[in-house]
């Protein structure tokens, strides 16, 4: 996943490269949210009323849909929630469909 900082985050740290610190913990966050997020619908739908998987999904989704999520990067949250959603729909009915 390649990532570009926001030009708010750029103007809030001073930060201007790729190779700046603020940079790869910006990346940091919102690749470890992408597979927090993955991982959580991927237990939903194999057991679809686990509690922590149903938790951590609301919030990686209100993370995507905040403020802070539009700072660190250029992305669409909610086209990154559905890109997970339908790349993980598609793993689990290929598997069940066997």
């Amino acid at each position: 996943m390649s990532l570009e900082l926001s030009h708010e985050w750029q103007e809030v740290t001073g930060a201007s490269s790729h190779d700046d610190c603020y940079t790869e913990l910006a990346a940091a966050v919102v690749k470890q949210a992408c597979k927090d997020y993955k991982a959580a619908i991927h237990r939903i739908l194999r057991e679809h009323d686990h509690e922590a998987a149903l938790r951590m999904k609301a919030d990686v989704e209100k993370f995507f849909r905040s403020a802070w999520f539009t700072m660190l990067c250029d992305l669409d949250g909610e086209a990154l929630m559905k890109q997970f959603y339908d790349m993980e729909f598609h793993v689990w009915k290929r598997r069940f469909q066997r």
